[in-house]
This record gives structure tokens, C-alpha cells and sequence, in this order.
């Protein structure tokens, strides 16, 4: 396709919870196309059902089979699982489309104690390396907060420092025993299942030069000095004595670079013009 538009990513800012990109050369659409993507198609794992046996905390099992259902897994190697639905290994769940988990924690001390997301045992662990990868996500310890937070508790003569995402607290004689399912699934089949919990895009907008109010404007020695900033972008035509689109960005309408933007702001503010009477916004 001539003077098809290849879209781009850069990266900008990467944590263990949080993603910053620019896209490049594409339309609104294809950003919404991946934001849509990344919430409702990217396959993760996720507790799916839980057998309680033993629940005499403060929470019903409803509720509490929500929270579980709702703590992100570690699905890095979500591909290695079949769909529970089309496993040809089990007829209810096994190793190779699921993962087994078991939390049994009571309270014998006078203290609240908080049930954790750590405190989920895999049982599948040892069947398969997959199986071992798949666990709770813990946040703990990943910023100065929460180091701080640790320390307090630690201070304060707590019984331990958080661990993960709290399921529900127990006191003294109290009791939660269940088996937990987690299945392979997407966020179109519900929330649990997203990849991501929030995915937003912002449009920069498209914006081009009224050439010949600069040329008007600056001097030559001021438009050479501009062209250079301008990247290959603007071209100094000797003959007419003015700057011009180079063809390229013409055909491909390549995006004006903040720097450029920003040294034509500047070298026509020595005239008295504005910024905004330069430049046209799409």
C-alpha cells in the first residue's frame, strides 16, 4: 500500500503493575482496538471455584469466594493451560487446564490475624513447572510504602507484615478452610479473568505549521536555525527564501517533534507572535 501509515510503539515508564506507551503513526481506532485487546482478550488465570468447608469469619462464603476469585494470579505462562471446557486430559479439572489451591488458616492467638493471599497453597506445585509459575500476586515490599508499612507492623508487635491482598480476618477460635479452583479464561467472559484493570488513551493532537507566517516572521539566519531543529522535517528553499515541508513528511505526515515545536515558539516570540497564531491544530 503506498504511503501506508506503520504504526509504532515507545515505551515510556515500566513497573511490576503499571505500563506507559506512546503509539506511533496509527488512528484512534487502533489505540482503542488494543485498549479494548488488553481488557477483554488477553487470556490470564483466575480462581474460578471454591468449595468451602469451613468458614466461621466475619465474611460469608459468597462474599468471600468473591474476594478469591477477584486476587490476580501470576499467568506468565498462561499458554501451557488448556480451556477446562476443552481439555482432553480430564473431564472436570486437572494439572494441565487448571490449578488447585488450599487455604486453612485459624486464629489461636488473642490478636486479629489477616488471611492472605499467601496463604493459598498450590497443590498442583510439584505436578508441573507451569503449575508453580501460577500464584498469587504479591505487591509487598514493591515501593517505600509498603516497606514503611512493613516496618510499622513489624514495630507495633503485629504477627507479621503483610503479604499480599487480605481475603478476611480472624479471631481468637475462628476458622476458614475452602478449595479453590483456578481456570484459564478471558475478560469478556468476566472482570476476574482482565489482564488489566484499567486501560485509558489520551489523542495528541495533529499539528502542523502555518509556514507562511513564519516565513513572514523570521529571519533567515532564524530559519536555518529552525530547520535544523526541525529533524529533517522543514527544508530552507534558498530560491524563494523560505522554509518548506520536506516531501516525506508531506506524504507519510510524520508528527512535529515537541523540540520543534518549542524553537519555533520561541524564535517567533522575539517578533511578538504567539505561539497558537503558527501553528494549526488537527
Amino acid at each position: 500500500m503506498p504511503n501506508a501509515r506503520l504504526p509504532d510503539i515507545k515505551l515510556e515508564r515500566v513497573t511490576s503493575s503499571e505500563m506507559d506507551f506512546t503509539l506511533l503513526n496509527a488512528e484512534t481506532s487502533i489505540a482503542n482496538a488494543l485498549r479494548r485487546v488488553m481488557i477483554a482478550e488477553v487470556p490470564t488465570m483466575a480462581i474460578d471455584l471454591v468449595n468451602m468447608e469451613v468458614n466461621t469469619s466475619p465474611l460469608f462464603d459468597e462474599f468471600v469466594a468473591h474476594r478469591l476469585g477477584l486476587i490476580p494470579l501470576s499467568s506468565h505462562e498462561v499458554d501451557q493451560f488448556n480451556n477446562t471446557r476443552d481439555c482432553d486430559r480430564c473431564t472436570d479439572h486437572c494439572p494441565y487446564c487448571s490449578i488447585e489451591y488450599v487455604l486453612d488458616v485459624s486464629c489461636d492467638s488473642e490478636d486479629f490475624l489477616d488471611v492472605m493471599s499467601k496463604d493459598l497453597v498450590n497443590v498442583y506445585e510439584k505436578e508441573r513447572p507451569e503449575c508453580a509459575s501460577v500464584k498469587p500476586v504479591d505487591n509487598s515490599g514493591e515501593s517505600e510504602a509498603h516497606a514503611r508499612m512493613n516496618q510499622a507492623s513489624k514495630s507495633d508487635g503485629g504477627q507479621r507484615p503483610p503479604e499480599g491482598i487480605v481475603i478476611t480476618k480472624l479471631r481468637k477460635g475462628q476458622r476458614i478452610k475452602c478449595t479453590c479452583i483456578a481456570k484459564k479464561g478471558t475478560g469478556k467472559e468476566h472482570a476476574k479473568w482482565s489482564a488489566a484493570s484499567t486501560v485509558r488513551f489520551r489523542t495528541d493532537p495533529s499539528i502542523r505549521f502555518r509556514l507562511d507566517k513564519i516565513n513572514d516572521t523570521l529571519t533567515k539566519d532564524e530559519k536555518l536555525d529552525l530547520e535544523k531543529y526541525s529533524e529533517g522535517m522543514l527544508v530552507y528553499n534558498i530560491t524563494t527564501d523560505a522554509l518548506e515541508y520536506e516531501e516525506c513528511f508531506q506524504e507519510r505526515r510524520f508528527a512535529i517533534s515537541t523540540d520543534t515545536i518549542k524553537k519555533a515558539g520561541d524564535l517567533t516570540g522575539l517578533h511578538g507572535v504567539h505561539p497558537h497564531e503558527i501553528m494549526v491544530y488537527n
